[in-house]
């Protein structure tokens, strides 16, 4: 069983980290520590959090006072007098994902904040838009040296957070054990961790003040299985820029003629991949083929166009589905779009609440294997259908009632506008910063752990078993030669 093959690998990686911390080779253990991260975030290994690793991640974080380090770095001070944020992640991605979350907290604090970012292991080009979101704060960054040890690394940013921050959160990958010891000791200002990552085991409950979810179902994960000391909601922040064009403008714009019904999905390829009942690709096929829908075409965001599976559905459709790959600017075809289909298996949130709050309205996806891999409800959207029948009437019912569209568009518009755009999310992260706790400590809830839950176990055999066709054993795999090769 899959799920047993990676709790066997997670359990002889993270001996290492024992061993190396037991010989206080403290590099050694988080090389170690990471490795094993990477395995349990790549490889699900049945758990979402490992205390005692993160305990002993803390004790590290005791020896950074003895470390040596000549860093030299500066920051803005904050001549309005409003809160200092500092966001720790460990790469920003041109891409978007939790770099485009960091972006959005930015343009929505407060006109007396200050924003400023860390980078811990940037290899790649650093998305202008995030440092311009920083700058117009009155914020800056800084990158961390390729050539630091994690143990210097440790230090700057434990420095950097005490002498300059009013609140830390944390964006930093699943697989980073940095922040652990870095924060692992009861000093300096509250620590935030932003859950972008649900569904994954990830380093940093010990040292979160507080986790922010973005929803219940991610909440129930955080409590019951992660031994955290609080958890709160906090909506994910959208920001939905006006469309300057007209629909059938914005379709013009793309040789699509107007009278074209477009539907739109984006999302990253493993997203899409079949299990079980659910083909994504199939049921387009048989959707757009179906004489009645010959006007309709499908823009698909996110997948590489050579991708073998895709380009098999170009085919069979005479190429009405058009597969677009990455595009750092989204707008022209969210502008292009009559409505949104959440991709399944696995649903992709953010783009699917973009495209609700340009007035896109998003249909649910059918049969979901797990109600932690879907959106949840949103006024205006209806429940995932029960069966892929039902399924492909709703879409049908999208393409063809265009008063139905545009009242379930302006339904979903109004839900997202009052839960995670401009004044109204603003007013959610004040409540959660004044009634947070205003130093920082360490340790883990005294609660017992849900130990058996039936949708959290059925999504643990998920997980492992759709990671494998994920790809992620490949970026396991780049991991491990990563330090092997150093």
């Amino acid at each position: 069983m899959q799920l047993q093959l990676n709790q066997q690998r997670f359990d002889r990686v993270s001996t290492q980290f024992f061993h190396h911390l037991n010989k206080k080779n403290y590099e050694d253990a988080l090389k170690w520590a990471e490795i094993a991260g990477s395995c349990a975030w790549f490889a699900h290994p049945g758990f979402y959090m490992h205390q005692e690793i993160e305990e002993g991640l803390h004790s590290i974080g005791d020896k950074l006072a003895s470390v040596n380090v000549n860093f030299s770095w500066c920051l803005p001070r904050n001549i309005r007098q409003g809160r200092k944020w500092l966001h720790i992640l460990t790469a920003a991605y041109t891409t978007g994902g939790h770099t485009r979350l960091a972006e959005r907290w930015m343009t929505s604090s407060s006109d007396d904040e200050v924003h400023s970012f860390i980078l811990l292991d940037q290899d790649a080009e650093i998305p202008q838009w995030l440092i311009t979101a920083s700058k117009n704060t009155g914020g800056s960054y800084i990158v961390l040296p390729a050539e630091m040890g994690f143990m210097e690394k440790a230090k700057v940013v434990r420095e950097i957070a005490r002498d300059w921050a009013d609140v830390v959160v944390l964006l930093t990958h699943p697989n980073n054990p940095l922040c652990s010891v870095a924060f692992g000791t009861n000093e300096g200002p509250p620590v935030i961790f932003m859950n972008h990552a649900s569904v994954s085991f990830w380093y940093g409950a010990g040292v979160a003040d507080v986790v922010l979810d973005m929803g219940i179902q991610d909440q129930k994960i955080t409590i019951s299985q992660r031994q955290i000391k609080n958890s709160m909601v906090l909506p994910l922040p959208i920001n939905a820029p006006d469309l300057k064009h007209s629909l059938s403008q914005y379709k013009l714009n793309l040789g699509i003629d107007p009278r074209t019904v477009v539907m739109l999905t984006s999302a990253p390829g493993y997203k899409y991949l079949p299990y079980e009942h659910l083909n994504f690709q199939n049921t387009m096929i048989d959707i757009l083929n179906r004489p009645q829908n010959k006007d309709v075409v499908l823009i698909v965001l996110g997948i590489d166009p050579s991708d073998v599976i895709w380009k098999n559905a170009v085919e069979k459709t005479n190429g009405r589905i058009r597969v677009m790959g990455l595009q750092k600017d989204v707008i022209p075809y969210y502008g292009a779009s009559d409505f949104y289909l959440e991709s399944f298996p696995f649903g992709s949130f953010t783009s699917s609440l973009e495209a609700a709050a340009l007035g896109k309205p998003i249909v649910s996806s059918p049969m979901p294997i797990s109600p932690y891999l879907v959106l949840g409800s949103i006024n205006g959207k209806a429940e995932n259908p029960i069966s892929m029948e039902s399924y492909v009437a709703l879409v049908e019912g999208y393409i063809h009632d265009v008063r139905f569209r545009l009242n379930s568009g302006e339904l979903q518009r109004r839900a997202v506008e009052t839960t995670h755009i401009g004044v109204a999310w603003k007013e959610k992260l004040k409540d959660i910063i004044e009634s947070g706790p205003q130093n920082h400590q360490v340790g883990f809830s005294a609660e017992k752990q849900n130990e058996y839950n039936e949708d959290i176990t059925k999504l643990n055999e998920i997980l492992s078993r759709i990671q494998p066709m994920q790809g992620n054993f490949n970026l396991l795999h780049g991991t491990l030669g990563k330090w092997l090769n150093k």
